[in-house]
């Protein structure tokens, strides 16, 4: 019986790990094709082993030192949904949970369609794809994993041609994403009586963070949505139930977790043609039913704008911007004001990126292990820093060298744009745009 029932087990993992399924999901008048690729074959075929050094630019630095020799591993071609190629959104890693990577993909301009891939980075070789989920009719700007009574789940925060503002949760059973379609949970964002919107669209969900309690069985998702109708909003991660959306913040953009007992929760708001701002809430309640409370002396005044340069018009304000914890320094990706680092204990600035790092680029997405400070900058590409400490009180960011700029390594349009960068401290995964033969994943390994 114990070997049947072994024998039933393996199946049915090897079942999820070598199929594609796919669905058309109809729920009030939310309407898309869903299809799950767990199809090694098919992923395979998307992912082109490199292994190659880069030598990294240094024309133009003022750094002293040594530039590594980073290793390009591999290229995952961004999936093509509805005809389009898609730009790569968000990369997402946790050294809790230090086997996957997770990408998600969303389609560029008016258009809409989006997919979330999953990586096993677990073995000495290549990092290696293993599962997909695409829909073509709902982006994704950015996800997180969490897990509920032992069940991992992702939370994918995007934006739906009919819906505006979703997040949609579904399981993750052994790394792969479920192919039962019935696990997966579509939420739409200007729904429910404590939505202060409730009444208007939300046009965009633009990140989503899990937060749970040491000891006690409460799950929470918080969702960064809307830029003239923006807010945090507040989810029960088992029933996705609308808790709260108490904080009305047009220019909602980023939410991150500080792993603390009890947990805080840090949110950006980019404030348009104001100074961008930084909150910080509290969860003292060990019932988890009471309101999200302020931390005294926050929010913190960044003390200048965060819009994009060289963006289309109405697209200044609505570019990426993202925050990045390592221990008790918070990075911000701040858009044409570069990369900021501060003590998100006291909030002091620790350093920042040199002001003349961008030319025509943006920085998107922040990311730092022990070694780098990795900044994805838009067009000008891929650059790392070092930080040099000057006695107890003073340190300095130096550029130690650049990948992928276009107006360097090939002519504007032919390199793909880094839109977000994470670091496992082994890999350094880069989200780039569409451009075939440049765009989709850059996986680069450290020596």
């Amino acid at each position: 019986m114990k070997k049947l029932l072994g024998f039933l087990i393996l199946a049915g993992v090897l079942l999820v790990s070598c199929s594609k399924e796919e669905a058309q999901v109809n729920q009030g008048n939310f309407d898309d094709k869903v299809v799950v690729n767990n199809n090694a074959g098919d992923l395979s075929s998307m992912f082109t082993v490199v292994d190659q050094p880069i030598v990294l630019n240094t024309s133009g630095l003022k750094a002293t030192n040594n530039p590594p020799m980073l290793t390009l591993k591999g290229r995952f071609d961004s999936p093509v949904v509805n005809g389009a190629i898609l730009s790569s959104s968000h990369v997402y890693y946790s050294a809790s949970d230090p086997n996957y990577v997770y990408a998600t993909f969303h389609a560029r301009g008016e258009d809409y369609a989006g997919a979330v891939v999953v990586f096993d980075v677990s073995g000495l070789g290549v990092p290696t794809p293993i599962s997909m989920m695409t829909f073509t009719k709902t982006d994704f700007n950015a996800l997180t994993i969490g897990s509920i009574a032992g069940q991992d789940y992702i939370f994918l925060a995007g934006s739906n041609k009919a819906w505006g503002a979703i997040v949609i949760k579904t399981k993750l059973i052994d790394g792969y994403i479920s192919q039962n379609f019935d696990d997966i949970t579509y939420t739409k964002l200007n729904e429910g009586t404590l939505n202060p919107y409730a009444a208007t669209n939300v046009a965009s969900a633009n990140s989503v963070s899990f937060v749970t309690r040491t000891g006690l069985p409460h799950y929470d998702v918080f969702v960064a949505a809307g830029f003239t109708n923006g807010a945090v909003y507040r989810y029960d991660a088992a029933t996705m139930i609308l808790r709260e959306a108490q904080t009305v913040m047009p220019g909602a953009k980023f939410t991150t977790v500080i792993p603390v007992d009890p947990p805080k929760l840090l949110a950006l708001q980019s404030g348009g043609t104001a100074n961008g701002k930084v909150y910080c809430y509290d969860f003292d309640d060990t019932t988890w039913t009471l309101p999200m409370v302020p931390t005294a002396t926050w929010p913190m005044n960044l003390g200048f704008s965060i819009n994009h340069q060289y963006a289309a018009g109405a697209y200044d304000d609505a570019g990426k911007n993202t925050l990045f914890l390592r221990g008790d320094t918070m990075y911000v990706a701040a858009g044409k004001s570069g990369m900021k680092a501060y003590d998100v204990t006291t909030k002091a600035l620790l350093y920042q990126a040199p002001f003349d790092m961008l030319s025509h680029g943006n920085t998107n997405g922040v990311s730092a292990d022990t070694d780098y400070v990795y900044m994805a900058n838009g067009e000008d590409g891929l650059y790392l820093g070092k930080v040099e400490t000057y006695g107890p009180l003073t340190s300095v960011l130096s550029i130690v060298g650049y990948w992928d700029n276009s107006n360097v390594n090939g002519p504007a349009g032919q390199i793909a744009s880094a839109n977000m960068v994470t670091s496992t401290g082994t890999y350094i995964f880069v989200a780039k745009g569409v451009e075939a033969g440049f765009g989709g994943l850059a996986i680069l390994a450290k020596p």
